[in-house]
């Protein structure tokens, strides 16, 4: 019954304050099923196997390696499901998107390639947020010449903290385990344990 409870839960949940990030699961779902994919349950989420050795959390679904994901993986992914029940519409800018770029990061073999990536990152980043601030400035809306300067502002910062972190890890040779970064580190926690305390049948 506590499961079956939880469960609803963490989709009224999803489904409201964490609406935006479950969108775009949901069409990411939804195509996944047209091609043929199969949907798995882990504890309140549903999954697929569809990526190449990594997951990536969308709300209430995720994905996982094609060769299936480990208790590990999947948990991860569920924690950063139950962050996105507390961060809700502002869990795409505090979460998603540093953690993927993180990512991205990380898996780039050659240092001025890595470089590149966030040099291009912060440059899309900031002509996305400058475009918003002209549309603001031509159509006379102040609240979007403000969305424009706290874009572009959130991406020059993105682009700072990857080259001070990252880079600055790699360079001085320092160990940089994915968990360092705090949100990769909360999401382990919540869904392991989450997991372990509610869903012990699951665990493997």
């Amino acid at each position: 019954m506590k499961k079956v409870l939880l469960t609803i839960l963490f989709w009224i949940g999803s489904l409201t304050w964490g609406l935006p990030l479950t969108i775009v699961g949901l069409g990411v779902a939804i195509a996944l099923l047209a091609t043929g994919h199969k949907p798995y349950k882990f504890g309140p989420a549903i999954y697929f196997t569809a990526l190449d050795g990594a997951g990536f959390e969308m709300g209430p679904f995720f994905l996982a390696p094609k060769e299936g994901g480990s208790f590990y993986l999947c948990s991860h992914e569920l924690g950063h499901g139950w962050q996105n029940l507390i961060l809700g519409p502002f869990m795409i800018f505090a979460v998603t998107i540093p953690s993927a770029s993180r990512f991205w990061v990380r898996e780039i073999k050659e240092r001025f390639d890595k470089l590149k990536f966030i040099i291009i990152l912060s440059c899309i980043g900031t002509m996305m947020g400058a475009a918003l601030m002209v549309i603001g400035i031509l159509t006379n809306l102040v609240w979007l010449c403000i969305v424009g300067a706290i874009v572009i502002g959130y991406f020059i910062c993105l682009g700072f903290w990857l080259k001070t972190s990252e880079l600055r890890k790699e360079d001085l040779k320092q160990k940089n385990d994915y968990n360092d970064f705090y949100v990769e580190a909360d999401a382990s926690y919540r869904g392991e344990n989450f997991m372990k305390k509610y869903f012990p049948d699951e665990v493997k």
